[in-house]
């Protein structure tokens, strides 16, 4: 399948262009744009033809479309594989991976990637299958792998260094449900669900809320992710919490003119941080 590129975006001068691939098991998107370009923004899902794996699809694209081999500016590909732990910067050492990772995932079975965060100061160990992993690593040019939550931990963590509340912030996309924990401007807990019906991601929030011990009148819930499913959440969430709040990222020029509803939530971060 050949993708036609907008007009605005020049593909003769890759090195001023961001290229964003996210990879899951079902999934395959990608983001490309120019930082100094208003209105360049450019977000396209890749079809997945029937019986077939995620990545056998993105593989005949790649080769079909010539130009997601350039060299960049920056290339990220962001893992949404569901397999990952957060590991305290104090307590990680590299020679321990393994061990650190088969302690919450159970026999891991691929690439385990490792994404340091200065703030807050942590190690994100993911795993991705190894057919993946060697493909896009040998196939895009000089690629950094990221986690899919780390562009929400970033972002919320720098938005929220001066609140002396606590915020859920609750990422929902394809039957998956993350949950980031701040207070008084500290990332400290995160966890994530499947999920097959807009009540368990109640069930789970309302859940975590209570373990926690979180105010029900002065803490907060930020909701992001699929446009029908936030608000369907947000109308189970409000009965019980008084501050639920959708999600919206400020966006920049190279937005302008752009229809964003559709942009999953960790691509609009990922423009306002650096990894």
């Amino acid at each position: 399948m050949e993708i036609q590129l907008p007009e605005i975006i020049d593909i003769d001068h890759p090195e001023r262009l961001i290229f964003t691939l996210k990879v899951a098991s079902d999934r395959v998107s990608f983001s490309l744009y120019d930082p100094l370009v208003d209105g360049s923004y450019f977000y396209c899902e890749i079809p997945i033809e029937r019986g077939s794996e995620a990545i056998s699809s993105f593989k005949q694209c790649f080769f079909d479309n010539p130009f997601m081999a350039s060299s960049f500016r920056k290339v990220y590909v962001i893992n949404g594989f569901p397999e990952f732990t957060f590991v305290p910067e104090f307590l990680y050492k590299e020679e321990d991976i393994e061990s650190l990772f088969g302690f919450n995932v159970s026999h891991p079975t691929g690439k385990i990637l490792t994404q340091k965060l200065r703030r807050p100061s942590m190690v994100i160990l993911h795993q991705m299958t190894e057919e993946v992993y060697q493909f896009l690593n040998r196939s895009l040019f000089n690629v950094t792998f990221i986690h899919y939550l780390s562009p929400f931990i970033v972002y919320f963590q720098d938005k929220n260094k001066n609140f002396n509340t606590s915020q859920f912030i609750v990422n929902l996309n394809d039957k998956q449900l993350d949950i980031l924990c701040f207070s008084q401007g500290d990332f400290i807990w995160s966890n994530s669900f499947r999920i097959s019906r807009i009540q368990d991601a109640v069930y789970y929030i309302l859940f975590a809320w209570k373990q926690l011990k979180l105010d029900q009148i002065k803490d907060y819930v930020y909701i992001a992710g699929d446009k029908h499913e936030k608000v369907k959440l947000m109308k189970e969430i409000q009965p019980y919490i008084h501050h639920v709040i959708p999600v919206n990222f400020p966006l920049t020029t190279h937005f302008q003119g752009v229809e964003t509803q559709d942009i999953p939530a960790d691509f609009l971060s990922l423009t306002w941080i650096e990894l």
